[in-house]
């Protein structure tokens, strides 16, 4: 992993309990390079927000039985709502900007979903799953990002959706 939680907290402005990122293993260009290195610092910057287009996050998340929201949905038999698996797709999105920035310390952070399309819940996501989610950057017009987002557990698609947001550079 290279960006741990310490990290992502420094670059999504979410907490505990809406924050549902635990690690970003690497952040990939549309040519597959990666921008990151090992210790989650960049290896090059994005000099053009048009050279965004293609790039690719994976991040991850583990699904704790004591996460609050599985408490009610559903009692006895706990499975993660639609809606915080389409937020965590979301938040893995956020990091599409993170190429444009030499420090985390420099990101003020504001990005607004806009629209949510296309979204299948194939497999019901249960406690003790150690997610990846997966963000592909499609096209970019302006301000205005969509993304093709996925959650794999153990290679198997359980979730997707895509989405727009707005970045607030």
């Amino acid at each position: 992993m290279k960006l741990l939680k310490e990290s992502v907290m420094q670059f999504l402005p979410h907490r505990d309990p809406f924050l549902f990122i635990d690690s970003v293993e690497d952040i990939w260009d549309a040519k597959g390079v990666s921008f990151l290195k090992e210790d989650g610092s960049p290896t090059r910057l994005v000099e053009n927000v048009d050279d965004l287009s293609g790039l690719r996050i994976r991040a991850h998340f583990y699904v704790d039985a004591k996460m609050p929201i599985l408490q009610g949905h559903f009692p006895g038999r706990p499975i993660l709502p639609g809606v915080v698996q389409v937020e965590m797709m979301a938040q893995a999105a956020c990091f599409g900007i993170r190429p444009l920035y030499a420090e985390l310390n420099d990101v003020q952070i504001e990005v607004h979903l806009m629209k949510i399309e296309s979204a299948k819940f194939r497999r019901p996501i249960l406690p003790g799953m150690q997610l990846t989610i997966e963000a592909i950057c499609t096209k970019r017009r302006g301000s205005m990002h969509c993304y093709q987002c996925m959650i794999r557990y153990e290679n198997e698609v359980m979730s997707e959706c895509e989405v727009m947001a707005h970045h607030k550079f």
